[in-house]
């Protein structure tokens, strides 16, 4: 900024004042805006408002934050989509990965019933009785008419069936008719886990009366077999024979 005095000689001492007090404000607000050695001083937002400024040391395409000094720095942008902000969020049909928290609360699931996926890998309430099916605890299935049954030569009845926990086989049957043979067998799909195991609950008949003793059965591999006492006598060939139990075992 300059001043022109047209007149040196005729300007008097108040107008001189003014001005030197003009010239001497000026270099003060250049200072403010510029410091003493010509550099930016101290920037207000009022002196911001119709013009611009080019921070050094910041990165192009990069957000800006200040750092604890207060000075303005570039920060790294981490993931890619939109940013969510809000403390609590709706999200609609997001797709999230691998996740972790403290807490999760899903609509659609019925209180007080065990959760499953079903075949979209959704979570799905499902009963008590579905429970026991998907661990294997279902129904008993019927094994009757594909056992190999020996020692029969017809049948007024046969009821050969199981349930299987895991390796544990549960087995209850009663198999009745004209006896054909001494051998009284039957078997099973699951083979036994190496073990001959005997003494349980077995009754019925051997010719024709009804045993006065606990029978006992033994199994190695699909096979059970029959004994009409615990010394492991024999049925009789003949007559009408009968055997009822139930007993477990561990599959192999």
């Amino acid at each position: 900024m300059s001043w022109t005095v047209s007149n040196p000689v005729s300007v008097g001492l108040a107008t001189k004042k003014a001005h030197y007090d003009a010239l001497w404000d000026n270099c003060d607000f250049f200072k403010i805006q510029h410091g003493t050695d010509g550099t930016h001083g101290a920037v207000t937002a009022t002196s911001l408002a119709s013009s611009s400024i080019t921070p050094s040391n910041l990165t192009a395409s990069l957000p800006v934050s200040s750092d604890g000094a207060k000075k303005l720095v570039s920060s790294t942008i981490t993931g890619t989509g939109k940013v969510v902000m809000d403390t609590s969020p709706t999200l609609v049909t997001p797709t999230i990965g691998a996740a972790s928290g403290t807490s999760l609360t899903l609509s659609g699931l019925t209180a007080s019933l065990p959760v499953f996926t079903d075949g979209s890998k959704e979570l799905v309430s499902k009963s008590v009785a579905d429970t026991l099916t998907a661990l294997g605890v279902g129904a008993w299935t019927d094994y009757s008419d594909i056992s190999t049954i020996v020692g029969w030569d017809s049948f007024s009845y046969k009821y050969i069936q199981y349930k299987k926990i895991f390796n544990i086989v549960f087995v209850h049957f009663s198999i009745a008719g004209v006896s054909d043979s001494t051998t009284t067998t039957f078997t099973l799909p699951d083979s036994a886990a190496g073990i001959t195991f005997g003494h349980a609950f077995l009754s019925g008949y051997d010719n024709g009366s009804a045993l006065t003793a606990a029978g006992k059965i033994s199994m190695s591999g699909t096979t059970v077999t029959c004994y009409k006492d615990c010394a492991t006598a024999l049925f009789t060939g003949s007559g009408t024979k009968v055997v009822r139990g139930q007993f477990f075992y561990v599959c192999a």
